[in-house]
Formats: C-alpha cells, structure tokens, sequence
C-alpha cells in the first residue's frame, strides 16, 4: 500500500468555528507535510492558509455554499488513496456505515471526516475512517504514513 522509505506527516483539522489562532499556530510547524481541513470554518478561519501549497479542503455544512472548495476531494500520497469530507453528506452523525461503504465502493485507505465533534479513529479490513474532532474544542489529529503503517494521534489544544 505505501512506498517504502517514506514517511508523510499530515495535520488534520475540522470544526474551527472561529479559532483561527488555533490553525495559524498549528499550521506554523514545519513537520506537517500535509494540512487536511475538513470544512466548517473555512471562510473566516483559514486565512491566508488557503494558498498554503500543503492545504487540501473541502467544505462543511456551515461554510459558505457560494466557496470554491469542494465536498469532497480524493487525495493520493505515495499508494495510499485518501478522501475527505466534512461527512454532513454521509450522516456521519448516525453512524460510519455510509462512509465505510463509500471508502470500500471506491478502494481508498483513509476516509478523513468531520462534522460530528467527536475525536475517533475506525478500522475495517483495513480502511481508517478518521475523525479528528472539533478545533474549536481544541481537538485534532496527525496521521503519519511510514512504510505500509498508518498511525493516529489525537491532540487537544487546552483552551
């Protein structure tokens, strides 16, 4: 699934609802080799990051419908096929069966989501279904890609 001898660090980001101090501080580290933003935030909160050559992001259901952001957005790194989404569209609220079904339907690795507010990480046959929680609560997470590993660390900021 990944190529050998390489290793990506991705920040992922959802929910920032206002905490834009949050993201400029986060996205300042040069370790982060990928910013994923899964949307709600991203007309007030983004910034200048949004020409951040390492952002992918899609909007959520409290962005501005008229945002040139997708949905949705399929992302390739090294042999691991990736989607994002806020997960309003696949009621991640009631539950991962539509983004599970999704992520089989489509052969991805990694299906990042947010929406929910709840940090948690879901394995099926190995598929991550990935949410890193809500920023303005001072959640997020990092996936690091080594080799044919996948890993999830969950942080929170304290507020």
């Amino acid at each position: 699934m990944i190529m050998k001898n390489s290793k990506i660090t991705i920040l992922v980001l959802s929910d920032s609802h206002g905490k834009k101090d949050f993201i400029l501080n986060l996205t300042n580290n040069p370790k982060y080799d990928y910013v994923f933003y899964l949307g709600d935030g991203i007309d007030r909160d983004l910034g200048t990051l949004i020409y951040d050559p390492r952002l992918k992001c899609v909007k959520g259901n409290c962005d501005n419908c008229f945002s040139d952001f997708p949905l949705g957005e399929t992302v390739y790194l090294e042999n691991c096929k990736i989607f994002l989404t806020h997960g309003h569209e696949y009621q991640a609220k009631y539950g991962n069966e539509l983004l599970l079904k999704l992520a089989i339907d489509n052969k991805y690795n990694i299906v990042c989501f947010g929406h929910t507010h709840k940090q948690g990480h879901y394995i099926f046959n190995n598929i991550h279904l990935i949410n890193p929680g809500a920023l303005k609560n001072g959640d997020y997470a990092e996936i690091i890609i080594d080799e044919n590993k996948i890993d999830v660390i969950f942080n929170k900021i304290l507020i």
